[in-house]
């Protein structure tokens, strides 16, 4: 039988130690290992795979470390199951208040792009936070609290309604017609 080839597709990028970064590093190197699971098809090897990419930052010196620890008086390494390492990355790296770190983002974002892609960002947020879906719309957008606020919103408003309208209308073959509002 041919000894399995690795398909070097997506490899996992160098995780440095950033909270931030250790889900979607966790994510790649589990999919990169299932990918090439001819190649990675043990504990130990999947573990020596990881603990590769563990580069910079605090992620370097929590690898060596961790190498030293499983080494043995006579230098054999005994790496253990890849859950129970995962589950030590997760415990060194993972943010302590994950839940509440993504509460707070989103209460400060803002859209300031595509509708689209704002609401795919708070669902994002959301299911990080362990929200339901209705406990979330809660702060999807604040009532304003200032008249300034309010025209600021009313106009916004205003514009993606006759940005809409504009839209519906070309697609009918129609001029644009604007309606206007004086307070």
């Amino acid at each position: 039988m041919p000894e399995a080839k690795e398909l070097k597709i997506g490899q996992p990028d160098p995780f440095d130690g950033s909270h931030d970064k250790l889900r979607g590093f966790l994510i790649s190197v589990d999919l990169y290992a299932a990918f090439n699971q001819a190649i990675y098809n043990t504990d130990e090897k999947k573990i020596v795979f990881t603990l590769s990419f563990m580069k910079g930052g605090s992620a370097g010196p929590w690898a060596e470390s961790f190498v030293l620890s499983k080494k043995d008086e006579n230098g054999s390494m005994q790496l253990g199951e890849y859950k129970e390492f995962q589950a030590a990355i997760e415990g060194s790296f993972l943010e302590m208040d994950m839940a509440g770190s993504t509460i707070t983002k989103l209460c400060y974002l803002k859209q300031t792009k595509m509708a689209d892609e704002y609401i795919q960002e708070f669902c994002i947020y959301a299911s990080c936070s362990g929200l339901k879906d209705d406990a979330a719309l809660i702060d999807l957008e604040k009532m304003p609290t200032t008249i300034k606020e309010w025209y600021e919103i009313t106009a916004r408003l205003d514009n993606q309604y006759q940005k809409r309208l504009a839209h519906l209308n070309a697609s009918k073959g129609k001029a644009m017609t604007t309606m206007t509002f004086t307070p």
